[in-house]
């Protein structure tokens, strides 16, 4: 029996890129923005998107210390950690991720407050029995709060 990932990958092409490290993020960031602009408006594109670590490829992506305002804390106060990867809002259509709740990511989420879309078992792990909708949460030791 194939394990439930949550996602389908038929039919799914994949890119991979890299940038010098001299790139400002910004940069970057418009680049790989034009090039799924472009993809998106390809015949037969379905939806496009990016993402910084592609799923399922075993690489673990980037694991950060978070703290949930109200979580009940870990023994001995370790913090809480949480895989975090950077995705546009095309991403979740492209590997047809289902939306359970809220909405996947927008252009206006590149300048606004921050946001996050957050998976099943983040939710039920930080806010177990509660909607996780419009709660937050940081990046440890930073302030700056992360509406899901």
């Amino acid at each position: 029996m194939a394990e439930k990932t949550g996602m389908n990958p038929d039919q799914v092409a994949t890119l991979e890129t890299s940038f010098p490290s001299s790139t400002p993020g910004v940069e970057q960031r418009r680049i790989i923005d034009g090039v799924v602009d472009r993809l998106s408006r390809q015949p037969g594109v379905i939806a496009a998107g990016a993402v910084n670590d592609l799923p399922l490829r075993g690489g673990g992506g980037i694991s950060v210390a978070i703290n949930v305002p109200g979580a009940q804390p870990l023994d001995h106060g370790e913090p809480r950690f949480a895989r975090f990867l950077f995705a546009s809002g095309g991403y979740f259509d492209a590997l047809g991720i289902a939306k359970l709740r809220g909405r996947t990511f927008s252009p206006r989420d590149a300048t606004g407050p921050q946001v996050a879309v957050i998976s099943a078992a983040m939710a039920e792990q930080f806010w177990p029995g509660v909607d996780p909708l419009g709660r937050y949460f940081t990046f440890r030791p930073d302030t700056t709060p992360i509406t899901v």
